[in-house]
């Protein structure tokens, strides 16, 4: 059974879910209830929280700014310091998942084979640190 909250209290959690952009937790405070008084509520009466609802209309904006920071943030030393496949299977993994959140097929890239100029440019690095690491194993 979900936990029950007071009317007053009730027509509190709604305002506040409705008109800011306050978590479950903040809102629990702000009232004097628990976390999860707060999730019942919000689910009895089909309340979602605006941040609930902005994340999801700007998901595939907010995955694309990872994936630019984390190409921004690779450099060879960290490529080195990675395995091949941790650092090809993030980057592929991010931007699949952006394709799928845009409606874009995942398998029309692997058919076409055509990857976005900045992750073909991390995947030639990647490549190419791995090429340098074997060279480094194959010599001693």
């Amino acid at each position: 059974m979900l936990p029950r909250v007071k009317k007053g209290q009730t027509a509190k959690i709604i305002e506040l879910a409705e008109n800011s952009s306050l978590n479950q937790n903040e809102i629990s405070k702000i009232v004097g209830v628990s976390r999860q008084a707060v999730g019942g509520c919000l689910k009895r009466y089909k309340i979602k929280l605006q941040k609930v609802d902005a994340y999801r209309s700007n998901r595939p904006t907010i995955l694309a700014g990872f994936q630019e920071k984390i190409l921004a943030n690779l450099t060879d030393d960290k490529i080195a310091d990675s395995s091949v496949s941790q650092a090809v299977t993030s980057l592929k993994t991010l931007y699949e998942i952006e394709r799928l959140e845009t409606n874009k097929s995942t398998s029309n890239v692997a058919i076409n084979g055509v990857l976005p100029e900045a992750l073909q440019s991390v995947m030639d690095r990647i490549m190419e640190a791995a090429r340098r690491t074997l060279l480094k194993t194959v010599k001693k």
